[in-house]
């Protein structure tokens, strides 16, 4: 279907825009496959935290400005395992003529995993026969486990998984690079974060030595500690280290924050066909500038509303909330009910 990625890019707009307006912010729960795996390491060193999160999808233990990194350069899906990790663990698994089994395996058992449901979601596609072939079966597939699970837990994750596993599957071979770049422009808009220019180049080294190393994350986690885990965690260190190194460059090349006339005019050029492909967006630009479409930014959809873990202090706290430069400030006051039953709170803010 040659306009299936702009069904993908424009429904997943919709989906941003249902899922992360105000949204209930849940601190993430740490995964229990920690306790469980005997060869993930324990110390607090950049690569046992990127080991971690390689495997559980628990990046908690990286900083914010490191985590800003990671996605500014397009690499936010370290963070997620999912149809990344299984196209790293393709060269193993092609020796398998039937993966049923497996995928019905990995979908069961990530579903109910904190930090595992991107897998889910690629291995309940993959179940289901034509899921990664047709676009008609992959919405169907994809909605019910959303309305299954996904959108009370975890909406934007639901809503990425929809965006960047249909744009894999369902993009054109020849412009599947640019369709991903654009997802990524799309995402760092709606979360109103910089995007850099060279996330595909980033996205290009980094895919050489994480071809090696998942694989060996995952081996070595269900392997008690020996000499050989503390290699993979020097080695990972490294790559954290170049990931960091990598992204000085925006000090002579600074990144951008996308607005909505990069998106309208990037999606023209994919979409339209070779002889409009260079009229059309240039006359899109003229007839925008007057709209003042090149100034747009996202609307306020990465809003989060601060409330606590279990949920108990929605029906006691009336919050307002103001945007301070890089944080939302979360202003909450005792309602009525709450005054009369002398229930005592703190004030809330919670960072983007």
């Amino acid at each position: 279907m040659p306009h299936s990625p702009l069904i993908i890019v424009l429904s997943a707009l919709l989906f941003f825009g249902l899922f992360s307006g105000p949204t209930v912010f849940r601190a993430p729960k740490p995964s229990p496959l920690v306790r469980v795996l005997p060869g993930l390491p324990t110390t607090k060193s950049p690569g046992a935290v990127l080991w971690k999160a390689l495997v559980t999808g628990d990046d908690r233990g990286f900083s914010r400005a490191d985590k800003k990194t990671y996605y500014r350069l397009g690499l936010g899906h370290l963070f997620t395992p999912s149809g990344v990790h299984l196209a790293t663990l393709q060269p193993l698994l092609k020796h398998f003529r039937n993966l049923t089994g497996f995928f019905a395996l990995v979908a069961v058992l990530s579903t109910f995993l904190p930090g595992l449901q991107a897998l889910a979601r690629v291995a309940w596609v993959k179940l289901v026969p034509g899921g990664a072939k047709h676009l008609g079966v992959f919405m169907a597939v994809m909605l019910l486990e959303g309305a299954l699970v996904s959108w009370k837990l975890y909406p934007l994750s639901w809503t990425c998984s929809w965006l960047f596993l249909g744009l894999s599957w369902f993009a054109p071979p020849r412009w599947k690079v640019l369709w991903f770049m654009f997802a990524q422009m799309l995402l760092c808009w709606v979360l109103q974060q910089p995007f850099s220019i060279f996330a595909p180049l980033a996205n290009l080294i980094a895919t050489l030595p994480m071809m090696v190393l998942f694989p060996l994350t995952l081996l070595f986690a269900v392997i008690p500690s020996s000499f050989i885990h503390d290699w993979i965690e020097m080695a990972l260190s490294w790559f954290h280290y170049s990931v960091l190194f990598f992204d000085q460059i925006h000090a002579f090349i600074p990144a951008i924050m996308p607005h909505a006339g990069h998106l309208v005019l990037i999606l023209a050029w994919l979409q339209l066909q070779n002889r409009q492909r260079w009229l059309l967006p240039a006359l899109l630009l003229v007839l925008s500038a007057p709209v003042g479409t090149f100034k747009k930014p996202s609307p306020s959809l990465s809003k989060w509303e601060a409330v606590p873990v279990n949920g108990l202090w929605m029906d006691y706290l009336s919050c307002r909330q103001k945007w301070k430069g890089d944080r939302w400030e979360e202003n909450c006051r005792l309602t009525r009910t709450a005054r009369r039953q002398k229930i005592k709170t703190k004030k809330l803010s919670y960072l983007r």
